[in-house]
């Protein structure tokens, strides 16, 4: 019973959300709320299943790209909050714990930096029920950034270095240079210019490897553009400069608009 009133509940947040968020509600949230009424009292068939775990992440996937290419924080969290009520009615545990994660970061770029560390460590909770520590790691990498962006650095370098140890001891080279370059602009927000440029030292060898993804490539490059004009090492920004500008350059060509994730707004 208590099952049967929670969907109806999601469902019905759907449909406010259809209601409030635009004026003809999109198809697929529609069929999404039909599918949830259905699961309210039937079970579903596999196509259903896997229809709803479709629309899920087709719903999710606006909330990132209003967040990643727009900025548009709040929007986005409309987006992810559906598809987290649909993830938790259908008791996708992994699913779920992905994005309460992303929904905590969320929160923290909204300056609402408790409710923010409070979804994150839920997801850690739910990735230990399922025995996933790389679920974990990525745990640690989000509230780094939630603590750095509340200004706590201390607290946003230790769980960094949590998540390196971890990716270290694993060397998955996205993922070290990923976090290398959250703890280089930690280090940057805390003023602390030498052990940022000390950490754009001990990366650059890691931008070699060629399977490397282009968003923590260019992220280095911006990075050790702002230590080293920072630093008055014209000849070192000047390079980074160039290297960061011109894989936005060839990132166009393939139809890609990027920035760095630590570029300012314009």
């Amino acid at each position: 019973m208590r099952r049967l009133v929670y969907i109806i509940f999601i469902a019905g947040i759907l449909n406010s959300f259809g209601a409030h968020g635009q004026s003809n509600a999109d198809t697929s949230e529609v069929r999404a709320n039909e599918l949830l009424e259905k699961l309210a009292f039937y079970p579903l068939t596999l196509d259903e299943k896997n229809e709803l775990r479709h629309i899920t992440f087709y719903i999710q996937n606006k909330g990132f790209l209003l967040e990643e290419q727009h900025r548009k924080y709040r929007a986005a969290l409309n987006y992810i909050d559906k598809a987290l009520y649909i993830w938790h009615a259908v008791k996708d545990t992994l699913s779920e714990a992905n994005l309460r994660k992303y929904r905590g970061l969320l929160l923290g770029q909204l300056e609402r930096y408790n409710e923010g560390k409070h979804e994150i460590h839920i997801a850690e909770n739910l990735y230990g029920l399922v025995g996933f520590t790389d679920g974990l790691a990525v745990c640690h990498f989000d509230l780094a950034k939630v603590y750095g962006l509340e200004g706590r650095y201390d607290s946003a370098c230790f769980y960094a270095q949590m998540a390196m140890d971890h990716w270290d001891a694993k060397k998955d080279t996205f993922r070290i240079v990923t976090v290398r370059n959250l703890m280089i602009h930690l280090n940057l927000s805390n003023n602390d210019l030498q052990a940022a440029a000390e950490l754009v030292r001990i990366t650059e060898p890691f931008l070699v490897y060629r399977g490397l993804h282009w968003l923590p490539m260019i992220d280095f490059y911006f990075l050790g553009y702002e230590v080293h004009k920072l630093m008055n090492s014209g000849d070192l920004a000047d390079k980074y400069h160039t290297l960061y500008y011109d894989r936005l350059v060839w990132l166009k060509q393939k139809e890609i608009e990027a920035r760095s994730t630590y570029a300012p707004d314009s």
